[in-house]
């Protein structure tokens, strides 16, 4: 039964004043919901759900980015990494899209304290944190109060640029993968899968200690579609290196490492059909200063966490039919591939 006098908060002043995403905060024994406010977050407290007071409104200073409408705000306490006794407040803001943008509509994150009143980003002027560094992961949010206390968050796979033309029939649109959450000393996040997508693997191929050759191609056997690739190379004079994924004889997508420049990244101008929107055939790229990776294809998506999870790049692809095989690579030099596990995966539904 719906309470009866719903609704409990309204504005008729914001035409933006939505997404709330409410919580129970011990130290003041409140709830607490924050909230999209147009280019803003505001903050209320209730200690029954019922009567809100606000309390006040954040608006991305010091060091946000301030670009497009604020979305699917949430606000949640971390331990920090190696210090179980520290912990601090992390705000997720998610941004429409604005047509300048190089990426379209993202997710950025603030590191600071909450107080049960207002939210206080750390830092004078602190460089813009985002997310992720693809252009598929937007208004994603966490649960609270799991059995086990991990934070875990799910985005949406897509971006307002394009998401009402992507080429697809009888469906639109999916979810990432769900990712616990973690946080540095330094206030960086750490995504990862989560542990129980191990459940789908299937037994691996594993190559350990092989020098990369085009002439041999070791992954010549696998064709298919969801899998999972966890690999660590050592490059001596390479100058990229790295692995293309549902690739046939005209297309692939590339996920690569450019060592001159310590630049992650994902190549989809070539990945199948991309003519539905000129912003979808993109390079994008993040600087990272190591060479561990794992990669989770699936048909139309593919998740990249590099440096154990500190970069995440989440990016759609529509390859064709034809496009199966995976192929690795390296341009200008010798890379060893110091070990390489590559795990089909079943389908959810089945397992």
């Amino acid at each position: 039964m719906k309470y009866s006098d719903n609704p409990v908060l309204v504005n008729e002043e914001k035409v933006d004043f939505r997404d709330p995403k409410v919580f129970w905060h011990k130290q003041t024994n409140k709830w607490i919901m924050v909230l999209a406010a147009g280019d803003g977050m505001d903050i209320y407290s209730s200690p029954n759900l019922k009567e809100w007071h606000f309390e006040s409104s954040f608006k991305g200073h010091p060091g946000g980015e301030m670009f497009g409408v604020w979305e699917c705000p949430d606000l949640f306490n971390l331990p920090v990494e190696g210090n179980p006794n520290e912990t601090k407040w992390v705000l997720l803001i998610s941004h429409g899209d604005k047509p300048n943008s190089n990426y379209g509509s993202r997710t950025q994150y603030f590191v600071g304290d909450f107080d049960g009143h207002s939210f206080t980003n750390y830092g004078s002027n602190p460089k813009v944190k985002w997310l992720d560094s693809g252009k598929d992961n937007y208004a994603g949010v966490s649960w609270s109060d799991t059995e086990d206390g991990r934070r875990i968050y799910i985005g949406w796979m897509s971006n307002w640029r394009y998401a009402n033309e992507t080429p697809t029939q009888g469906w639109i649109g999916a979810m990432t993968l769900p990712r616990e959450l973690f946080l540095t000393s330094k206030g960086m996040l750490i995504e990862k899968p989560i542990k129980e997508l191990e459940i789908l693997r299937e037994e691996p191929i594993h190559i350990k200690n092989q020098m990369l050759s085009q002439e041999i191609d070791f992954l010549s056997k696998l064709q298919g579609a969801a899998c999972e690739i966890i690999a660590e190379f050592e490059f001596e004079e390479a100058k990229e290196f790295g692995i293309k994924v549902f690739k046939s004889a005209k297309k692939e997508t590339v996920i690569g490492y450019n060592v001159e420049k310590e630049e992650m990244y994902i190549d989809r101008r070539n990945s199948g059909e991309t003519s539905f929107n000129r912003f979808f055939s993109s390079f994008d790229c993040a600087v990272v200063n190591t060479k561990l990776s794992d990669k989770i294809p699936d048909r139309s998506s593919i998740e990249v966490f590099a440096n154990k999870g500190e970069i995440a790049m989440t990016s759609l692809i529509f390859p064709d039919s034809l496009s199966k095989s995976l192929e690795l690579f390296s341009i200008g030099g010798n890379v060893k591939l110091l070990s390489l596990n590559v795990y089909r995966l079943k389908s959810i539904c089945s397992s």
